[in-house]
């Protein structure tokens, strides 16, 4: 049997979990341009490359090159849908949340007091679980938006370095 305490921390947990997951999401959404830019050139240049290699290819073509050619399309098959996380990864955790809320509240209640006394804590738990994925993934976005963008203003730099010894 669950304590009060702890059904209590559990409603103030979900609710700080949904509201960390809506600020997750509004933390994406300003750098979402720059990823799904980015994503748009990948796939283009894979698309590139899949054209040279097939350009490339003679009459007789091994099984291996065969297969790796379709996992490429497979990849770049991926690349062209909006990522996950954004949509039914940030949705679950979401609703996660508030089902661990409500349960919570129930519990308070003790409506179906059996019940959400065995499967309150693996509600939360899993809703946790979610948000870690979801965490993860969009850092793993934000990372990849930020080393880029670093990149190109690492070019930028070394240009302007460039034109400068032009002129001095």
């Amino acid at each position: 049997m669950l304590s009060e305490s702890f059904v209590s921390a559990i409603m103030g947990a979900s609710l700080t979990g949904a509201g960390l997951i809506l600020a997750v999401y509004s933390l994406i959404l300003p750098r979402s341009q720059r990823i799904l830019q980015q994503r748009a050139e990948k796939l283009v240049n894979g698309i590139e490359e899949l054209r040279k290699r097939t350009k490339d290819l003679s009459t007789v073509t091994s099984t291996k090159e065969i297969e790796e050619m379709q996992t490429q399309i497979k990849e770049l098959a991926e690349k062209i849908n909006l990522p996950e996380y954004l949509g039914i990864g940030v949705g679950l955790t979401f609703l996660a949340f508030i089902v661990s809320l409500f349960m919570s509240i129930w519990w308070n209640i003790g409506w179906n007091f059996e019940y959400m006394d065995k499967n309150l804590p693996t509600a939360f738990g899993g809703a946790v679980f979610l948000f870690f994925l979801v965490g993860m993934t969009t850092v793993k976005d934000i990372y990849s938006s930020l080393k880029q963008e670093y990149q190109e203003q690492k070019r930028f730099v070394n240009d302007l370095k460039k034109q400068r010894k032009l002129y001095v």
